[in-house]
């Protein structure tokens, strides 16, 4: 995503052909990332802030802001997971406790550990499990994203 948002914020064309129309005025990537990043610390790619960065600097955000919002649920469920996974700490338990207990009609009685809940199936469509679901949601908001 970085890369792409750091193109289209030169002025790159997507995929599908359209050119985005960015209100930076950088000089080559790095110089592009350094503007972008301003005082942060490091950027980060959370849904949110892609949404908030198209926003400010690329003209009615397009084309990153679109895909993202409309998968938006989706996107922060994955960050949920990931961040369960990665980080062994109270917040990010309760976070997935939170999570898996808003995904089941019913509590659990044990809660499912991630590669578990991944395995199964959605509520919505019982023949793709959860993590086909998030892998099919990320691959369709990279490809918007790309197309335009």
């Amino acid at each position: 995503m970085e890369k792409l948002f750091l193109a289209y914020c030169r002025n790159r064309k997507t995929l599908g052909g359209k050119r985005s129309k960015s209100f930076l005025k950088p000089r080559n990537e790095a110089h592009t990332r350094e503007l972008v990043k301003s005082s942060l610390q490091y950027l980060d790619w959370k849904p949110d802030s892609i949404i908030t960065r198209a926003s400010i600097y690329l003209d009615d955000g397009y084309p990153a802001k679109d895909p993202v919002t409309r998968n938006l649920n989706d996107l922060k469920n994955v960050i949920v997971l990931r961040n369960y996974i990665a980080h062994d700490s109270l917040e990010a338990k309760k976070k997935y406790t939170k999570f898996i207990q808003g995904e089941f009609t019913t509590s659990p009685i044990y809660e499912p550990y991630p590669g578990q809940f991944l395995r199964t199936s959605t509520r919505k469509n019982k023949k793709i499990n959860y993590l086909e679901k998030y892998l099919k949601t990320i691959d369709t908001v990279l490809k918007e994203v790309f197309t335009g």
